[in-house]
């Protein structure tokens, strides 16, 4: 089977320690010293999506990952990722706004674009087969699974390459198998994904 990847908001707000909205999971370190050494092993390369939440933002009053700071920047390496970024403001990957992504900028009213989404689909995914990664499992992940599930694809999560928002660590297999996440994707263990992608 052939995939494409696509890493959801490893962004510094999320992923790392010092960031404002830390996710406090195990699926960083996977990431960081199983999944990108994988990766770049087999030379494959990964879409990426991540987030402007700057406010005003609908009903949300936590602004993150804003332009010009660090809790904006990707830690995606960048000799994994492929194409050009794609930046939502909120947690669906259709919604976006104008000057979204630029540092000090006037920022417009949120609205869907889902013509510019499919645009960015049709440059950066080739494969029928996609597997997403990044924070969180129930949340940013669901949201995108479920729009590439509405387009015919087959989606897929790596258990250990993602975890619930607010570190429910000890609800994580209830989230991911008994949520509406088995609804818009497949749940592999990283050896299962392994086996389905040649044994490599």
């Amino acid at each position: 089977m052939n995939f494409d990847f696509i890493c959801v908001d490893y962004q510094f707000d999320f992923v790392n320690k010092a960031g404002k909205n830390f996710n406090k999971g195990k699926s960083i370190d996977f990431i960081e010293n199983v999944l990108f050494p994988y990766l770049k092993s087999n030379g494959i390369k990964v879409s990426e999506i991540i987030s402007d939440y700057r406010l005003p933002r609908g009903k949300s009053r936590n602004e993150s990952c804003v332009p010009g700071t660090a809790g904006f920047n990707s830690c995606l390496p960048e000799d994994l990722r492929k194409g050009k970024q794609w930046i939502k403001c909120m947690h669906n990957p259709l919604w976006i706004r104008d000057n979204i992504g630029i540092a000090n900028s006037n920022l417009g009213k949120e609205y869907q674009n889902p013509q510019l989404f499919n645009s960015w689909i049709t440059e950066n995914i080739s494969n029928q087969n996609v597997v997403l990664f990044g924070e969180t499992a129930d949340c940013c992940l669901l949201q995108v699974a479920s729009e590439f599930y509405f387009r015919g694809f087959d989606v897929y999560y790596i258990y250990e390459a993602t975890d619930p928002m607010n570190e429910r660590l000890d609800i994580k297999d209830q989230i991911l198998s008994n949520s509406s996440i088995s609804i818009y994707a497949k749940v592999l263990k990283f050896d299962e994904f392994r086996k389905l992608n040649g044994g490599n």
